[in-house]
């Protein structure tokens, strides 16, 4: 298969991987994907590959087939699997074999035939089945994968490549870059690109990891160090059996599913389900297991569930933490009931309680949830009609009642398959059936919810309302409530926004179950339900039957919206975090993934396992979309605590890290070094900085002096406080460095202060409390040897440098050395004095220097005070002007107004409990603050401060722009805007010059903002909510778009386009604004400026040659945008009409109406021709009327009315069938014999009068018509002699049903006239007599109608035959009573008893009434066949009278023959002896009897009887047969005479067999010896010429058997050798027999010399012939040769 695979490169890739290997670059155990379980796994990767081998798709890559082997080492064969054809890998071992399912033609996906073991070497795998990561091209088609649960191209490649592809692929994606596989043709190349890093993605296969690029950017200097990979295929592969549908991985693998015990105690019975009844029969598994689960389509429901998150919406939903998530109030099952009550959807079906969050949760092990150890194999229900659970579940129509939505409304809402929903839930938004449209977050605009309907906060109130414990409900938020709840956000542990609510909607479908209970099951349920009760996947069972409901109802809640489930938090001033907010269970997932599902397997393993979530939709306030920012930017900010001295400056460093920016700007001055960037901020401070950089660009932020750091916080990067620095991973990133708020500790204030030395103070002032320095005070140092001195000391409490030892010092600063008392004589600013003495001593040594002295510490008590500051919250600065009321006590000291630095200071107050109360804030601008603080000021305590901060009241500016160019604000803009709870407005505001409304000091709370008015753009008329905290100064971008375009593109319905159409466009409900435009310049109509919303489109004329559309379209313009509406027109239909007869004969000159049933006025009236045919072209479209107005004589008129659909661009067809009109066949027949009877006359009446004729019998006695169908009655009127008509109405009258094309016949029957034959016999021989004379008499029996009572016939004598017909006398017989008497005997005869007898005779009946006279005087001679004893017939003889003579001689009396008895009577004889002697015998008998002698006495009464039998004669029987198969033989001569040589026969002795191999030759003389000799055998046959001889016997027939032996018959074939089956035609072969003799004549077919040539199917036929055959070959054809060693 690899045709053109380059030889070098195994060599070059496994050196590139040494020396990858070698370098570290990658671990030994090769890039395997990554897997979370670590259990078994079926996808878990083996070897070098990302995805295990097995269950992959792999093909016999070799010119010559695959020995399949039974053990992985041995030798013996199993299969042989050919070039090209694929099988399954099942196992590698990391040998040189694989072990492979195969079939004996290939694997197709099916029931593997076998398993064995394949070398690797000839294998080629599908590259994406094991190495899902690369990215793959081809210029075939996706195909969906079901081992990858995606899309995916078929490409192989030796499994060896594969192999060293997944090593390379390793290092590519380390490195940020991708292989690229492609297939172009039998071509493939593989690349190396670099990787966009925003399109890398992961995917997940039950647990295993794998990301992979969908965008990369292709190397400008092409890499040529993989070019030598490239090859070429030998045949297309069309696709992967991995991909088939019915495949699943564990064909190969199977996953075993585990049961872990469910959470069941004594005080939680239902296992936290929180089901009412665990027993209910509908819980329980079904008994029956034989009968599918059936579903009702059109009853299906929507479960809907609100979800609160407490802490603001979060990122893993896969926990039951009730803190995390919980379910608000109750869940509410929505059906659409197809014409059930509620109450009946509550009785009539068991309902489950374990809504989609919680399988999250419990993943793998979510079946627990539908049943415990309390319920043996069952599931867990609840009783929908008792107390509060009847609001668990209502209908479609109920919420229709109560909400007040419409019927289009309710479908939409709740029907699954709704066919007023455009393109069904799976394309559409479901969301925006309950308001409008969820609004976006961008940085300039926090936040827009929708405009909810009264369905959707009807909707909350359902699903808010909650059980009072007793059966009763607490009823739910109302409107404002649920308006207010549904918009709500909160702050989470970072300060970020977050929203609280979504409303979960689970898809359901109603089943009823072996047992014939209807269940009510979400998708998640179903799954649960089977897994948990082990059900196989045969029929039965749940997952079995409703495969295809399952994958539907996945479906059916497709979200038409991207990311309904992802949320970008925001930071407190309304920027988003950086944060995506993306549930872990795959709800974005729902809309890529759930289109791709084949099967049920899928849907179980992702709910389960993954844990993504078909069949849900999510109803969020919010779409969350964050604008990636297109430069990076980052922003420091600094803090500081009170004790950081004001002013101080900070120092901090930038460190590129990824990438270096071009060029940046900032807020603050900053200075470049070497990697990086410096700068300084204060407290409070920020600075932004906006790089010009690569996207992937990131940095590092440190502060130089990090002692004081306590905390780093921030967005878009990672805080380290053990390394003290923040790094950036995104591009935008903001960080905030704070530093410590605490003071330095204080010295321990019985610390004494330093030691002084010359120069420095000896005196210090001190707080008593504090120990802080205080003054200036004055002291007093008092000697009685030197008088007083005064000294002050400074600010800080320190007495300035006085000396004792240089007495120049200036005045104030000397003292005399001596010993002093020391006392204050001013106390420091506000604080109490002191009368506290000391003692110093100042002394010199010995060389005049000071003796260090003292220093002394005084302590003073401050005064009572109490200090006020106001700050902004915001800004930290001082506010003046706002007014405090201070209490002492209790009672009112004063108001008080801050002044200068903020601050009010009261000094020199009395001891006592303080309280401050802000009354004023002094301004508009700032919130009061309605709080206060308390001090306890105790004597000595000094001033207390007392901090206070304000609020700026909050405030929001509207900017309005233009949505095509953002930098151009509308002004004139008008909006409404109120407080939700009535504390502000409504009042309209208008935007300015610049497109602005700013808005300040505004109460705190919830504000809705609706734009009223915009001239000349759409209007924005969705509903905001804001909520505006104090400091807040809210910014929002709004947005208007131009009013919308709409195209229309016309074509024909071949794709030309249509000028000169034209189509009126009009706003739906407002006709009024309608305008028409035709189409031209390429068959468009383009019309800009309209408002928004949905138009009629409908067409209003078009050309003449094609169908006006009349269907009203709609279209929806949307602001900003054209919208194009593409529309054909068709062409006139035609119509074809085929007329045939019943029987499919064609019919011609059948007329038919034709008119469109709309309108019945306009038809065409056209007749068949050209084989029943009628067309018509260019017909108008729709329902035409068919109907036939004239057909043929014979035919029935079908009145019927024929509907037929006439349809554009097509001629319909309509076949009709013309009934004939039925044939009505009367017969007339005599009722014995069958013969017909001409000329009766018969009256033919339809019973509804319709009809009546007199129909006459033709010469065969019947006459035919075609009538109307009906009912008709028949009656013989006359009939011709000698038959006659029955008496009887019954016998006369018969009726008959026809319809269409039948053909019926009525038989009449009459019986003649009857017929009476008086015959006159011999008693003794039965001949008969002439001349006998009798009498007739009749008498009436009522049998025929016209018969007279009597009728007397008169005398008659018998003819010749002894007869008398009396019916031929001369008058008519009828049926009655016959008297016959003889009047007088024949001449030589008397009379014998009876002589009168008496006879009925009915009609048509004909009987003979015999008489016997007795011969007077007679010779009775008989003639008999010897061995029958059977008379013989015409047998002559001759009589003599012999008495009164002597010898011979006598006197011949007359010659006399034998009759049918075989005897003849000679009568009235004279006493005497006869001679009676045979003359001839018939001719078949021989005479062999003597003459015979009677004597007649001469009495009257004697009779002689004589006796002569004769012997018959005998056959001769030849039979000729074949002597093997026994079978006759025909066309065999025979010579055949008798012992004497006389030659039988009148062909000179020849006889030849017939068809039955027989000859037979009568009329043989008993006796004869017969002798037969064959002459001639049968073609093909040997000759028997043997004789044989038989004698005949009398009366018998002599058999002779010959057998012939049949000659012999060959066949010889000729093929080519190369593959021993390719016939070869005209090879020529010279045939001969073993004497040399050529075989010159075969079957008749006549050859030159004995050669004869090949057919063409390889073969000589040589039949007939006897004796051992040569074959030469002589001659071959072209392209082969004579294989000399076997040519004969």
């Amino acid at each position: 298969m690899l045709k053109c695979m380059k030889v070098h490169w195994k060599r070059a890739v496994s050196s590139l991987l040494a020396v990858i290997m070698a370098a570290g670059m990658l671990p030994a155990a090769a890039f395997a994907a990554d897997t979370s379980d670590g259990g078994s796994n079926p996808y878990t990767p083996t070897g070098n590959f990302e995805l295990n081998a097995a269950g992959s798709t792999a093909w016999n890559g070799g010119d010559s087939p695959l020995m399949v082997y039974k053990t992985e080492s041995g030798n013996t064969q199993a299969a042989a699997i050919p070039t090209a054809e694929p099988f399954a890998i099942l196992e590698d071992k990391g040998g040189g074999r694989l072990k492979i399912g195969y079939q004996d033609s290939g694997w197709t996906g099916g029931t593997l035939d076998g398993t064995g073991w394949v070398d690797k070497d000839s294998v080629l795998v599908n590259l994406p089945d094991v190495l899902p990561s690369i990215a793959y091209e081809s210029d075939g088609s996706k195909q969906f994968s079901s081992r990858l649960t995606r899309f995916e191209y078929a490409i192989p490649g030796s499994y060896a490549l594969a192999e060293q592809l997944a090593l390379l692929q390793q290092t590519a994606m380390a490195s940020g870059e991708t292989l690229v596989v492609r297939q172009s043709g039998q071509n493939v190349s593989i690349n190396r690109v670099k990787g966009d890093p925003i399109q890398l993605h992961s995917y997940t296969l039950d647990g295993v990891r794998y990301q992979k690029f969908d965008a990369w950017t292709e190397y400008e200097a092409a890499d040529n160090s993989l070019s030598d990979l490239s090859y070429d295929l030998l045949l297309s592969v069309d696709r992967a059996y991995s991909a088939d549908p019915s495949v699943t991985l564990t064909m190969f693998c199977p996953q075993t599913v585990k049961r872990v015990p469910s959470k069941v105690s004594a005080s939680d019975p239902t296992g936290g389900v929180g089901a009412y009844n665990p027993g209910s029969p509908g819980g329980k598994k079904p008994s029956t297991s034989n009968v599918d689960w059936s579903t009702d389509p059109e009853r299906t429901f929507l479960r809907f569930t609100l979800i609160e998150f407490p802490n603001g919406v979060v990122t893993n939903l896969n926990t039951n933490d009730y803190n995390t998530w919980h379910v608000v109030g109750t869940p509410l099952n929505v059906v659409w009931s197809n014409g059930w009550s509620a109450d009946k959807c509550r009785s009539d079906i068991t309902w489950y309680n374990s809504q989609a969050m919680s399988y999250n949760g419990m993943g793998a092990n979510a079946a627990q949830l539908m049943a415990g150890s309390s319920v043996a194999q069952g599931v867990y229900s609840y009783d929908a009609t008792a107390g509060h659970n009847k609001r668990w579940v209502t209908t479609a129509d109920e919420f229709q009642v109560e909400s007040g939505i419409t019927d289009q409304q309710k479908e939409q809402m709740f029907h699954c398959n709704s066919s007023n929903w455009s393109s069904g839930w799976r394309d559409g938004d479901y969301t925006s059936m309950w308001g409008t449209d969820a609004e976006s977050v961008t940085p300039g605009n926090l936040y827009k919810v929708y405009k909810a309907n009264d369905a959707f906060l009807y909707l909350l109130n359902r699903l808010s309302e909650s059980d009072n414990g007793a059966g009763g409900d607490i009823a739910g938020w109302s409107k404002d409530e649920a308006m207010e709840k549904w918009s709500e956000y909160v702050h989470d542990a970072n300060g970020n926004l977050r929203t609280k609510y979504r409303v979960i909607v689970e898809t359901g479908g109603v089943f009823r179950d072996p047992d014939g209970v209807r269940r009510a099951y979400t998708l998640r349920e179903m799954m649960a339900y089977s897994i948990y009760n082990s059900e196989s996947q045969v029929k039965g069972n749940l997952i079995w039957d409703q495969a295809s409901t399952m994958v539907n109802m996945a479906r059916w809640m497709r979200q038409g919206k991207d990311n309904q489930y992802l949320e970008y938090p925001l930071n407190e001033d309304g920027t988003p975090t950086g944060e995506e907010l993306h549930s872990t269970n795959g709800f974005r997932e729902t809309d890529s993934y759930v289109d791709t599902i084949q099967y049920p397997r899928p849907i179980r393993d992702t709910i389960f396992s993954e844990r993504r979530s078909f069949g849900l939709h999510i109803f969020s306030p919010f779409n969350f979309e964050r604008t990636e920012p297109t430069t990076p930017s980052l922003e420091v900010t600094k803090k500081t605590g009170t004790g950081i001295p004001a002013g101080q400056e900070w120092s901090f460093t930038v460190t590129y890290t990824s990438g270096s920016p071009t060029n940046y700007t900032a807020t603050k001055s900053v200075t470049e070094t070497a990697n990086g960037l410096k700068f300084t901020l204060k407290a409070d401070e920020t600075v932004r900085i906006d790089f010009v950089a690569d996207p992937s660009f990131r940095c590092e932020v440190t502060e130089d002096d990090s002692s004081k750091l306590t905390s780093i916080t921030g967005t878009g990067g990672v805080a380290d406080m053990t390394a003290k620095k923040f790094t950036t991973t995104s591009g935008v990133a903001k960080v905030t460095f704070t530093n410590g708020t605490e003071p330095p500790p204080p010295p321990p204030p019985d610390d004494p202060p330093p030691t002084p030395t010359p120069g420095k103070a000896i005196l210090f002032k001190r707080d008593a409390n504090t120990n802080k320095g205080v003054g200036p005070a004055t002291f007093k140092f008092s000697s009685v040897v030197n008088g007083v001195y005064e000294f002050d000391t400074n600010a800080s409490g320190e007495l300035e440098t006085i000396q004792w030892w240089d007495p120049t010092e200036a005045a104030g600063k000397y003292i005399k050395p001596g010993e002093y008392a020391v006392s204050e004589i001013v106390p420091p600013p506000n604080y109490e004095p002191t009368s506290e003495v000391q003692q110093i001593k100042l002394e010199l040594d010995a060389d005049g220097n000071p003796i260090p002295a003292g220093p002394l510490v005084f302590k003073n008590l401050a005064k009572v005070g109490l200090r006020l500051v106001k700050y902004d919250r915001q800004s930290h600065q001082p506010m003046n002007g706002v007014t405090f009321e201070i209490f002492r006590n209790g009672t009112s000291i004063g108001r008080y107004e801050t002044k200068g630095q903020g601050e009010i200071l009261l000094t020199g107050i009395e001891p006592g409990t303080y309280r401050a109360v802000e009354v004023d804030t002094g301004d508009e601008g700032h919130i009061l603050d309605t709080s206060y603080q308390e001090v306890e000021l105790v004597a000595g305590g000094g001033t207390k401060e007392l901090i206070f901060f304000n609020d700026t009241k909050p405030g929001m500016k509207l900017v309005k722009v233009d949505s095509s160019d953002p930098s151009k604000t509308i002004p004139n803009a008008k909006f409404r805007i109120r407080a939700v709870d009535g504390s502000f407005g409504p009042q309209e505001f208008v935007t300015n010059g610049s497109g602005e409304i700013d808005l300040s000091n505004l109460p705190t709370g919830a504000y809705e903002v609706t734009e009223v008015e915009c001239a000349g753009y759409v209007i924005d008329n969705a509903q905001r909510i804001i909520h505006l905290r104090a400091n807040d100064r809210a910014e929002f971008v709004f947005t208007n778009t131009k009013k919308p375009g709409f195209r229309l593109v016309k074509t024909s319905a071949d794709g030309a386009p249509l000028d000169g159409v034209t189509f009126r466009i009009a706003p739906i409900g407002d006709a009024s604004r309608s305008i028409d435009r035709t189409t031209q310049n390429g068959g468009e109509i383009l019309v800009e400026g309209l408002e928004p919303g949905i138009y009629s489109v409908q067409e209003t004329a078009t050309l003449p040659n094609h169908i006006l559309d009349t269907t009203e379209y709609h279209v929806e313009l949307s602001p900003g945008k054209t919208s194009e509406l593409r529309l054909s027109n068709d062409k006139k239909p035609g119509f074809r009409l085929i007329k045939t007869s019943a029987d499919g004969t064609p019919l011609d000159g059948v007329t038919f109406r034709i008119s469109k049933i709309e309108d019945g006025s306009r038809y065409l009236d056209r007749t068949t021709k050209n084989g029943g045919e009628i067309f018509v072209e260019d017909l108008e479209p729709g329902m035409w009327s068919v109907t036939e107005i004239a057909t043929l004589p014979d035919y029935i008129l079908d009145e019927t009315e024929h509907h037929v659909e006439l349809f554009p661009n097509r001629t319909s067809e309509l076949r009709l069938k013309n009934d004939k009109k039925p044939l009505l066949i009367l017969s007339k027949i005599d009722a014995d014999t069958q013969e017909p009877i001409p000329n009766t006359v018969l009256t033919v009446k339809a019973l509804d009068g319709t009809y009546q004729d007199d129909w006459k019998t033709g010469l065969d006695g019947t006459v035919s018509l075609r009538v109307d169908p009906g009912v008709y009655e028949v009656t013989e009127k006359s009939v011709p002699s000698p038959y006659y008509v029955p008496d009887k109405d019954a016998d006369r009258t018969q009726t008959i049903t026809l319809g269409a094309n039948d053909e019926k016949t009525l038989v009449f029957r009459n019986r003649k006239a009857p017929e009476l034959t008086i015959f006159k016999e011999n008693s003794i021989t039965g001949e008969p007599i002439e001349h006998a004379k009798f009498h007739i008499t009749y008498t009436s029996n009522g049998e025929a109608a016209e018969a007279p009572a009597t009728i007397d016939y008169g005398e008659a004598f018998t003819d010749s035959r002894g007869e008398i017909k009396v019916h031929e006398l001369g008058k008519r017989l009828y049926p009655g009573e016959f008297t016959i008497t003889e009047v007088e005997p024949a001449d030589g005869f008397q009379l014998k008893e009876p002589i009168t007898q008496t006879v009925i005779i009915h009609g048509n009946e004909s009987k003979t009434v015999r008489f016997q006279n007795t011969p007077l005087s007679a010779l009775v001679v008989w003639k008999y066949d010897s061995v029958t004893k059977e008379p013989v017939e015409g047998a002559i003889f001759q009589v003599k009278y012999m008495s009164g003579t002597s010898g011979s001689g006598g006197t011949v009396i007359g010659t006399y023959k034998t009759g049918p008895g075989g005897s003849f009577t000679i009568n009235r004889l004279k006493a005497g002896a006869y001679l009676v002697e045979e003359l001839a015998s018939d001719s078949n008998h021989v005479m062999d009897t003597a003459p015979q002698t009677a004597y007649i006495s001469g009495n009257a009464q004697d009779v002689v009887q004589l006796y002569f039998g004769n012997s018959p004669r005998g056959s001769l029987l030849i039979k000729k047969i074949d002597s093997v198969t026994h079978e006759p033989l025909s066309d065999c001569e025979f010579f055949i005479t008798d012992s004497h040589g006389t030659m039988l026969g009148d062909a000179n002795g020849k006889f030849v067999t017939d068809s039955a191999g027989t000859i037979l030759i009568s009329n043989i003389a008993p006796g004869t010896t017969i002798a037969a000799r064959e002459t001639r055998a049968k073609e093909n046959y040997i000759l028997d010429d043997v004789p044989q001889t038989a004698t005949i016997k009398a009366g018998q027939t002599v058999t002779l058997e010959f057998r012939n032996q049949p000659k012999g018959s060959v066949t010889l074939y000729k093929f080519s050798s190369v593959d021993r089956r390719t016939p070869l035609e005209g090879v020529g072969f010279k045939i001969t027999f073993a004497d040399g003799q050529v075989v010159d004549n075969i079957g008749g077919k006549l050859s030159s010399n004995g050669i004869y040539y090949t057919n063409s199917e390889g073969q000589i036929n040589i039949s007939g012939v006897t004796g051992t055959l040569i074959f030469t070959e002589i001659s071959s054809i072209p392209g082969y040769l004579i294989d000399e060693n076997r040519k004969s």
